[in-house]
């Protein structure tokens, strides 16, 4: 739209000064793309644009669904402040007496983490580093840490993000990976394509892999260990039962498969360690106890030759899946679950003879440089942000 300014000279219209809508103005700061700190003060700036008198701009975000508006105004930059992490957009629209520009084209930013600081390394014994930092503030779930190692043949520096390495390709849904170091030190991959098992092999630390190989005609789940005897070990189900293979020559060939259950109740989802005397331990969920799911274990003190019975860790029926299993330096056999929205855990000081209560929080157990350590928060109810203190090593 249009109009004019009309200057009269004894009462008679003399000229008329036409006035145009104003251009569109043009984005300056932050840049396109920008990522910044949850520290950052924000504030937009703009061009000013041809004919305009004010601007108006909209910010708008994820995962919050935020929306602000600055209202217009006669100057070029907005103080929006401080952000939640997450992404973000925004646009500016320039105005006077005839009219709108429009909108600009859209630019983005993403509000990040601010970076944790006094990062310190101190060595703790010949096996084990322990890693410290100051915490940064603000919104947190958690940390990446970073590292450097020597190998036999490159040195892989992660002082950022590494790309990442495509294995396996194809029309088929590829999924549950397991990932095992061989005696060699072969890196071996197997996981679940459908129903049937495939493996890819690396002898250059992952930087390239071999084309798929068919591991087995049908499984699910796979999990795998390099044991100290060389063998690499597959577990996995399928016909609601635990199997496994062994492989002596680094994943190149694997035996026959052996089947481990034989109950008519569906048990899926194993996994498989070795503790330091040499035993192994197969632990798989079960839904062998009416109304829910339970967790079982069975160990070999004969490198798979004969097995014990098999044992279920005592618990209340529920809904459990994804079981794993570490034992810690002093012994202790340590059992993690997940249970509906919860991890929960149970240990055993005598060789799975007895095992502790499962704990009645949200709880995380993971296996550290050689440690267990566990955290306890509270989350609330299901879907909400969970809060934790430090995690504390229950094994030094």
């Amino acid at each position: 739209m249009g109009g004019c300014y009309t200057v009269t000279s004894g009462g008679t219209p003399a000229t008329c000064t036409p006035i145009l809508p104003p251009y569109k103005p043009t984005l300056v700061s932050p840049p396109d793309g920008a990522r910044l700190s949850e520290s950052t003060d924000l504030t937009l700036a703009w061009n000013s644009s041809a004919r305009a008198t004010e601007y108006a701009a909209e910010l708008w975000g994820r995962p919050t669904g935020e929306w602000r508006r600055s209202g217009r105004q006669p100057g070029t930059n907005w103080r929006v402040g401080r952000l939640a992490i997450g992404e973000y957009g925004w646009h500016v629209e320039a105005y006077n007496a005839a009219g709108l520009s429009g909108w600009t084209g859209a630019w983005s930013l993403t509000i990040v983490p601010n970076a944790p600081t006094n990062l310190r390394g101190t060595p703790a014994s010949r096996s084990q580093i322990n890693l410290s930092w100051d915490p940064p503030g603000g919104e947190k779930d958690g940390y990446k840490v970073y590292y450097s190692y020597p190998s036999n043949t490159v040195t892989v520096t992660t002082s950022a993000c590494l790309p990442f390495v495509q294995v396996s390709s194809g029309d088929g849904e590829d999924w549950w990976p397991a990932l095992a170091r061989a005696a060699n030190g072969t890196l071996v991959i197997v996981w679940q394509r459908a129903d049937v098992l495939w493996q890819s092999v690396s002898s250059d630390e992952g930087a390239t892999w071999s084309s798929a190989t068919r591991v087995t005609p049908v499984g699910l789940h796979p999990a795998l260990l390099a044991a100290r005897d060389g063998r690499l070990w597959l577990v996995y189900d399928y016909n609601n039962d635990v199997w496994y293979r062994t492989s002596t020559d680094y994943g190149a060939t694997w035996s026959d498969e052996v089947r481990v259950t034989t109950d008519a109740a569906q048990d899926h989802e194993p996994t498989i360690t070795q503790t330091a005397d040499g035993a192994l331990w197969l632990v798989w969920a079960s839904t062998r106890v009416p109304d829910g799911g339970t967790v079982w274990f069975k160990r070999s003190t004969n490198n798979g030759a004969t097995w014990s019975a098999d044992t279920p860790i005592p618990m209340s029926p529920d809904w459990r899946t994804h079981p794993t299993i570490a034992q810690a330096p002093d012994g202790r056999i340590w059992v993690a679950w997940f249970q509906w929205y919860d991890f929960q855990y149970s240990v055993s000081v005598d060789d799975g003879m007895s095992w502790s209560p499962p704990p009645p929080l949200w709880e995380l157990v993971a296996l550290i440089l050689g440690s267990v350590w566990a955290a306890t928060g509270s989350c609330g109810s299901p879907g909400n942000r969970c809060t934790w203190p430090a995690a504390t090593g229950v094994d030094a």
